[in-house]
């Protein structure tokens, strides 16, 4: 005997993500691109906003804020017995059956997936079960194992025995509701097993729209002897699901619920807007060995990409840099920012590196006084000799350049209240002739 009965993976209605689905990031960002999501099965379609049926997400067209997705599969269900036994009513159309015989196709009224396969048109048998193939067969008087190759199949067994209508009872369906939210619903009512005048057998089959739920309730299915079968089978026989304790076995219930529910999974996917990286400063000078300074805004935090031209540290203010040259030049570099969300934006900023002469030229001593030393508010520069003139830099004990500007005359003047406490240096460069003077701000 063969019996699928809940082998594998059983999946609850509402089953959580980390059962159902694979490849999922935490948070997506509207400048990212698709992204693949896996159901753990498959054989199934996804449904939600921003995701096609086969699980490609494109957050690029969706606004910041939640989502949620949802995957349903037919191929697989879960077999439920904690419902609640409540047939329905409604206004019946007959069907008259010979003994073994099978009806007509009645139209579903809606699309109903079952087994993966959408199904418009159902039979009803004379034997406890309804049928979706209308492949012409002879179909055995008595029930068997689920699944079994072989006709009958694709089918749904309320109970799946040997059933004589041509004796009593009555046989009905009716539909209910509206879409999407449809039933057909399928009766035995009081149908007596073949020669038989005792346990007769009441029970109702409902199938249901968009969630492709089939629900079994059986008002009475006594034990008459013969073996009876409850439960579901694909269209050819391979894979099939039943009632615990009810595949072609002996088994009587009242007043019973069971449900057959397809896997059903949902999870909410978050989509947020990347940062403005902004670079603040319109190029950096770096004068080597000494650093340039790199001012950015917008993000959190900052991932500097061009390490083969220069490298960032942390520079002296939340949001500025160290730029520490490597090769002369002139480069366009990029800046990655992101924000907590771990979204990300580039900027670019173009850097300038040369090298710096450090020894001073043509002169054996250094022609610049620098009072006072350690300097407070206003810092002097006196020129020894006349015939020096170029430029002069500020630079902090990491290389950074903190001001700059010409030298005038015989005396120049530099404000240095804005910068902090600390050792700093002075360089000064008239092309064919530099210096560096060491100095103390203490304010």
């Amino acid at each position: 005997m063969r019996n699928l009965l809940l082998l594998g993976i059983i999946f609850i209605h509402a089953s959580l993500s980390a059962q159902c689905f694979m490849g999922i990031d935490s948070i997506y960002c509207t400048n990212g691109i698709p992204d693949t999501i896996l159901p753990v099965d498959t054989g199934g379609y996804f449904d939600g906003d921003g995701i096609s049926a086969d699980g490609i997400f494109f957050p690029e067209i969706l606004d910041p804020g939640s989502y949620v997705i949802s995957y349903k599969n037919t191929q697989y269900y879960d077999v439920d017995t904690t419902g609640v036994f409540a047939p329905l009513s409604g206004d019946e159309q007959y069907v008259s059956l010979i003994d073994d015989g099978f009806s007509d196709g009645i139209e579903i009224g809606f699309d109903f997936e079952f087994f993966g396969s959408l199904k418009n048109y159902v039979r009803i048998h004379s034997n406890g079960f309804i049928t979706f193939n209308f492949d012409l067969a002879i179909f055995p008087p008595y029930a068997n194992d689920i699944p079994t190759p072989g006709m009958p199949t694709d089918l749904i067994a309320a109970s799946w025995g040997d059933y004589d209508p041509t004796m009593g009872g009555t046989i009905s369906w009716f539909q209910s509701g509206s879409a999407p939210n449809r039933k057909l619903v399928i009766n035995y009512r009081d149908l007596p097993p073949y020669g038989e005048t005792e346990g007769l057998l009441t029970t109702q089959v409902i199938l249901f729209e968009t969630t492709n739920i089939i629900e079994i309730h059986t008002t009475a299915s006594p034990d008459y002897g013969k073996r009876k079968t409850q439960g579901i089978e694909n269209i050819d026989g391979t894979a099939g699901y039943v009632r615990p304790g009810r595949n072609n076995s002996y088994w009587e219930t009242y007043n019973d619920y069971v449900a057959f529910i397809p896997q059903f999974c949902i999870d909410t996917l978050y989509v947020e807007d990347p940062p403005v990286t902004e670079v603040l400063d319109d190029e950096i000078n770096i004068c080597m060995p000494y650093a340039g300074l790199l001012h950015v805004s917008g993000a959190d935090t900052y991932l500097w990409l061009s390490d083969d031209i220069c490298t960032m540290t942390p520079g002296p203010d939340p949001d500025s840099y160290y730029l520490h040259g490597i090769a002369e030049g002139t480069f366009t570099c990029n800046i990655v920012g992101f924000n907590e969300a771990g979204c990300s934006d580039t900027s670019q900023v173009v850097v300038n590196i040369e090298t710096c002469q450090t020894a001073i030229t043509n002169n054996v001593e250094t022609p610049f006084q620098i009072t006072p030393n350690p300097a407070n508010n206003i810092l002097t520069i006196i020129i020894a000799a006349n015939e020096f003139n170029g430029k002069w830099s500020l630079v902090n004990l990491q290389g950074a350049e903190m001001q700059f500007g010409e030298l005038t005359g015989l005396k120049t003047e530099i404000d240095i209240r804005e910068l902090p406490a600390g050792i700093y240096f002075l360089i000064f460069d008239a092309g064919d002739c530099s210096a560096r003077e060491q100095f103390i701000i203490s304010h």
